[in-house]
């Protein structure tokens, strides 16, 4: 993975890049208590679930040699990689890649007259 290709490259202490790499599934704890009504564990899971925050903090604290949030970004990628999406709002279990197979298999099924 090329998160991981960069910290080795940029060295630094693998301790802290597994700690980021294991950190964003505390967003998992949003859902504790939800009653499906309000759309904040999904924010909340999504905001950590996405590249730019951790990329974003790489380029602010660049001068102090931030290479261990690549764990975040690994983790991204790896969750992607198995098929874990970015949260709906319609429940946990819902993510943008069953939205994404959904409309794929609405525009096979629509007949062009």
């Amino acid at each position: 993975m090329a998160a991981v290709a960069l910290f080795i490259f940029f060295g630094g202490d693998w301790w802290l890049f597994g700690l980021f790499a294991v950190l964003p599934d505390l967003s998992i704890l949003a859902y504790m208590g939800d009653d499906g009504k309000t759309r904040w564990p999904a924010f909340v899971y999504n905001t950590v679930h996405i590249y730019t925050l951790p990329i974003a903090l790489m380029i602010v604290f660049w001068n102090f040699q931030p290479a261990y949030l690549l764990g975040w970004v690994a983790h991204i990628a790896i969750d992607r990689m198995f098929g874990f999406g970015l949260k709906s709002t319609e429940g946990f279990r819902q993510t943008h890649f069953q939205l994404l197979d959904r409309s794929i298999e609405e525009i096979k099924n629509d007949k062009i007259p």
